[in-house]
């Protein structure tokens, strides 16, 4: 709305309620408000006394933010905050109107310099793709915007200084005659009746905001909020606006009586007065409508996740989480992208950590100057006050886990395998931009190791967030492993069983050392057969024996079988062979002491 409005004029504005529009009065410094642009001119490391600051570091490079966790957030004042206040820093007065760069006005007979102009998506941002080699990119220049979110607009103008005119009196009437009332032969002028027209003005001003999407319409004020998008083809976008005005005029009679018989001036009169009801004076209105723009709704695109939870504990679980879009067979083109719904992250357990996408997103300035229109003519404004845009990027190749709390428990896990297809989007950034976008990648397997529970919503790059149920729950157990010598020369056996059920596990490989089995597969991996077992012939004292893991990728069964290690050795052949024959020498000494021990007790020799 517009600020100074004097008491006289009454402002009306659209009856749609606008909730959330309310943003936190703080204070940034200068250093924080540089994070909001990534375009800023970067400072050299060696010219700071300090560079591991946090205000600090902003001089020194840019950084690519996740799109929605955690919240893109300066100090005490989110993005969003942010491009309201600057939005507000923008308003003027009824006389004056501030415009900038890319707003077109409009003027009326009462209305001047009138504009609305777009100013950036809550839950949207600009996608950087750019036409490649082959031609034109579907997404370039493109808003790619969520199915529910907010529109930042300004509206402004000025009023012609001279409406409404200022309250004014004609002049006033007398009706007198002439008359001797004091019998000096000379006529006196007698007042008989006084009257005087009187106009107050007042002026109703009425503005209306409307974003229009894909043929739906939203209406607002500076914060236009909207839902309930479908379509997940790219739709044209505009902000359309008016302004009217209407001057109303109130009449005043004024009458005058004498309260003297014979009153010769006002100052022998009394003054009375009826208002009558306001009438229309002069009214006029101007239409107003931004420019177009394309935008993709990517919230109604299609994904389906499915996971499955190896429970190792109560307190930890392996996730194997399967992501399927719309793709080719090994990459996924803008016509895809178009089709799929992107996420900002997965949620783990009851918000204690995430898993990052490879979406990030960046602000940059819009404008460099603004133009400031009064009676006197228009003039230039230097660095205005800046609603900073958003701009989607692929920035990272890995998704990681990463925990809310730095202090909690979940720092060892950690993602231990993922599968995904690039995405064909050739990017480009803003030139003072000091990183380089990454080719995206949408994420088709991610595997993550000792969770600290399950993942249980996905969030959208534009902050929807979408439940992720429990599809599958896979125990985990570590097999029991034995080695034992056969009595034939020497063989081994390897025993391989549940360690519950005691049940003999055939088909696991067994990595083996000191040992040559009998048989292998195509790899030369050892195979246990239907009663659990690798026989195999001994090659060395020690032997060992590791039953390799299932496939993190691709589990099967009720229950996932990790690696489990067992060693075992054996004494060497010409060891046994020395024993034996000490052993044998020791027989031959001892036997006949013992005989002759046994003799002298039962004669009794030495009694």
């Amino acid at each position: 709305m517009k600020k100074g409005v004097v008491a006289l004029l009454v402002v009306l504005v659209s009856s749609t309620a606008v909730t959330g529009a309310v943003f936190t009065a703080t204070t940034l410094s200068s250093d924080q408000e540089r994070a909001f642009f990534s375009d800023d001119h970067d400072v050299d490391v060696s010219q700071l006394a300090n560079p591991n600051k946090p205000e600090n570091f902003v001089k020194i490079s840019d950084i690519a933010y996740y799109t929605t966790k955690p919240e893109y957030e300066i100090g005490d004042a989110t993005l969003f905050e942010y491009q309201q206040r600057s939005v507000s820093d923008m308003e003027t007065d009824l006389r004056t109107s501030f415009a900038i760069d890319r707003s077109q006005v409009s003027n009326s007979d009462i209305i001047k310099n009138a504009h609305i102009t777009f100013l950036s998506f809550h839950g949207g941002a600009m996608s950087l793709a750019r036409s490649d080699a082959h031609g034109s990119n579907a997404l370039e220049n493109t808003f790619v915007i969520g199915s529910e979110g907010a529109v930042l607009s300004h509206l402004d103008y000025r009023i012609r200084d001279d409406i409404p005119p200022d309250d004014y009196c004609e002049p006033k009437q007398k009706v007198t005659h002439q008359r001797d009332y004091d019998n000096d032969s000379v006529a006196e002028t007698v007042w008989d009746d006084g009257s005087q027209t009187c106009y107050r003005y007042s002026m109703a001003v009425e503005e209306s905001r409307t974003a229009s999407i894909g043929g739906a319409s939203f209406s607002g004020d500076n914060v236009i909020h909207y839902s309930g998008l479908t379509s997940n083809a790219k739709e044209d976008f505009r902000i359309d606006g008016s302004v009217s005005v209407r001057v109303y005029e109130t009449r005043i009679d004024r009458d005058w009586d004498p309260i003297t018989m014979f009153a010769d001036g006002w100052s022998d009169g009394d003054w009375d007065k009826t208002t009558r009801s306001p009438t229309l004076h002069q009214e006029d209105s101007v239409s107003l409508s931004s420019r177009s723009y394309d935008t993709l709704v990517t919230d109604t695109g299609d994904l389906d996740v499915h996971q499955r939870v190896i429970r190792v504990n109560n307190e930890s679980s392996h996730l194997v989480l399967t992501l399927d879009g719309p793709r080719a067979s090994n990459t996924i083109s803008t016509g895809h992208l178009m089709n799929r719904l992107l996420w900002s992250h997965l949620t783990i357990g009851s918000d204690t950590a995430f898993v990052d996408s490879t979406w990030r997103t960046y602000s940059s300035r819009q404008y460099q100057h603004g133009v400031r229109y009064t009676k006197d003519g228009s003039s230039s404004v230097q660095s205005p006050p800046q609603v900073p845009r958003t701009f989607l990027i692929g920035a990272d190749r890995r998704p990681t886990v990463n925990a809310i709390d730095q202090s909690s428990s979940c720092s060892c896990s950690k993602v231990i395998g993922f599968e995904g297809y690039n995405v064909t989007l050739p990017q480009t950034n803003h030139s003072d931009v000091t990183f380089d976008p990454s080719v995206p990648i949408e994420y088709s397997r991610i595997v993550i190791q000792d969770a600290p529970g399950n993942v249980t919503s996905l969030t959208t790059i534009h902050g929807q967030e979408v439940d992720v149920d429990v599809d599958e729950v896979i125990q985990y157990r570590h097999p029991n492993v034995s080695i034992t010598g056969l009595s034939d020369s020497d063989r081994v056996k390897i025993h391989v069983e549940d360690p519950d059920t005691n049940q003999p596990l055939g088909g696991r490989q067994v990595r083996l050392y000191g040992v040559e089995p009998q048989r292998t597969n195509a790899n030369g991996v050892a195979i246990t057969d239907a009663s659990g077992n690798v026989v195999g012939e001994r090659t060395n004292t020690l032997v060992r024996a590791r039953v390799l893991r299932d496939n993190w990728e691709n589990p099967s069964g009720s229950v996932f079988y990790g690696e489990t290690v067992t060693s075992r050795t054996f004494l060497p052949k010409l060891l046994l062979l020395e024993r034996a024959h000490t052993l044998l020498g020791t027989i031959l000494v001892v036997t006949p002491l013992i005989f002759l021990y046994g003799y002298i007790r039962h004669f009794g020799l030495f009694e």
